[in-house]
């Protein structure tokens, strides 16, 4: 976006989305950003919405225009891309001491604007937006295109391209005259309702579709990468979120494409956190974590919960637990929360690939919360597109599988409706393309949490991913916490 607008600022541009947080990430990286002017269109700003995007609202521009100076209203509504763009603009001002006194009016003026200037400057933003940021269905909105599209945009980019289903990815693509679609084909699909949709392709006779579903999940994205002509298409394979160790444990998922390569090797070891390059932690908390450790695997043993239709593992929230902890008690980690300036920066990422097991691990993130420790909870599928320094992942199965009396009794003191059986099941880490979101979430540090025997006994991919975690990273049993 910025190399284009560098080249032509007066080009319109939409950046677009199957989700929501797909499209808040893409505007965060674009935060006061020479030249661009976002504005980020959506029904509702609601929990939906990330406060990255939310500052691009119309609606909170103008709440914060018309707002009396200092008022709670203005308070509420002061991050926004309005002020955003004014504080460039002040930053950006040579100092020239013949012109000192007019300066220093010209910077209260915009720093604290009465309320005809910010009307003004709401007006000047509005009439000159050339990002416009908005999900794939929200362009296919009756009043998009006559708001906001006009004669088309002149370039339009999908982000998160493997997650939207082809309805989905064709909805911004009709107004492109250059498209520009971003994805990897090696993480999580479209989540289709498959009884819906059969349903629906009954009903209009697609009886044949209607049998092979499997043919509505292949990604589109994937099919477009793999049919273009090599001229129009480039695999990016350097990547600068992780250190070198936690990149060695996801390449098992790419040796297909030659394997990815880490950008930042110069840096990432370096024990200084204002280099953009470290991914240096300087946690120690014996005996789980040492300052070089960046892979570790908590060998938890205890049984599956069966519920309906999910699952949960007690002994991983337990371990989950003690890792918490031993982060929370680690030498050196004040110092690394006061190096984190960004809010995102200092959460410790928990996912999980069930929800039941995201709902145990919910009390025990109040619990920690309510100590300080600042944590974002999702399943696997809700945190694509998400990183965070620490990550911890929950896998949940295991070699034994008790069956719950009735859906949420396990956890609440009930006794298992069955006993205990040998199970052989390792469920949605089937699809190694949700192992593979699960464990590329982490800059820093990525802790897994679970039977690491029983994902490598019946998967090849994830005895590779056993070795190489031996060789990259460290192990440790819960009961050594």
């Amino acid at each position: 976006v910025w190399q284009m607008l560098q080249e032509n600022p007066n080009q319109k541009i939409l950046i677009s989305s199957q989700s929501h947080l797909a499209v808040d990430n893409a505007l965060e990286r674009l935060y006061k950003k020479n030249l661009i002017r976002p504005l980020r269109i959506a029904a509702r700003t609601g929990n939906a919405i990330e406060p990255e995007g939310r500052l691009y609202f119309q609606e909170v521009i103008e709440d914060w225009a018309k707002a009396s100076v200092d008022s709670k209203e203005e308070r509420e509504n002061k991050k926004n891309a309005v002020v955003a763009w004014l504080d460039r603009v002040v930053e950006t001002i040579e100092t020239q001491e013949q012109f000192d006194a007019i300066q220093a009016k010209w910077r209260k003026q915009i720093q604290a604007p009465n309320p005809d200037i910010k009307e003004m400057m709401k007006d000047i933003y509005l009439q000159n937006v050339n990002v416009v940021a908005a999900t794939c269905l929200e362009c296919g909105q009756k009043d998009f295109k006559n708001r906001y599209a006009g004669e088309g945009f002149d370039c339009v980019i999908v982000d998160e391209a493997s997650k939207a289903t082809p309805p989905e990815m064709l909805v911004p693509l009709v107004l492109a005259k250059k498209v520009v679609i971003i994805g990897d084909h090696k993480q999580l699909p479209p989540m289709i309702e498959e009884r819906k949709i059969e349903e629906v392709l009954r009903e209009i006779g697609e009886e044949e579709l209607a049998d092979d579903m499997e043919a509505l999940k292949t990604l589109q994205f994937e099919k477009l990468f793999l049919d273009a002509s090599d001229s129009v298409k480039v695999t990016l394979n350097t990547q600068y979120r992780m250190h070198d160790h936690i990149m060695q444990v996801i390449n098992a998922f790419y040796q297909d494409e030659g394997g990815l390569q880490c950008g930042i090797k110069e840096e990432m070891d370096k024990p200084d956190f204002s280099l953009r390059g470290s991914r240096w932690h300087g946690l120690s908390a014996h005996p789980l974590i040492g300052p070089d450790d960046h892979v570790i695997w908590v060998e938890v043993n205890s049984p599956e919960i069966a519920h309906n239709p999910s699952f949960s593992n007690d002994g991983e929230v337990e371990a989950v637990r003690k890792v918490l902890a031993y982060l929370q008690k680690a030498d050196g980690y004040a110092e690394y929360l006061k190096a984190c300036k960004k809010e995102e920066d200092q959460e410790i990422g928990l996912v999980s690939f069930y929800g039941k097991q995201v709902q145990k691990l919910q009390d025990l993130v109040q619990d920690f919360q309510e100590q300080g420790l600042k944590m974002r909870l999702r399943t696997v599928d809700k945190f694509q597109g998400m990183e965070r320094n620490i990550m911890i992942v929950s896998t949940v199965r295991s070699d034994t599988q008790i069956t719950a009396k009735g859906d949420g009794d396990a956890g609440n003191g009930a006794h298992p409706a069955k006993p205990p059986r040998k199970n052989s099941d390792i469920g949605f880490a089937k699809d190694f393309r949700r192992v593979n979101v699960a464990f590329s979430r982490a800059r820093r540090l990525l802790i897994i949490v679970g039977n690491e025997s029983h994902f490598a006994k019946h998967n090849a991919l994830y005895k590779d991913i056993k070795a190489i975690i031996g060789r990259y990273g460290s192990r440790i049993d819960v009961t050594q916490l």
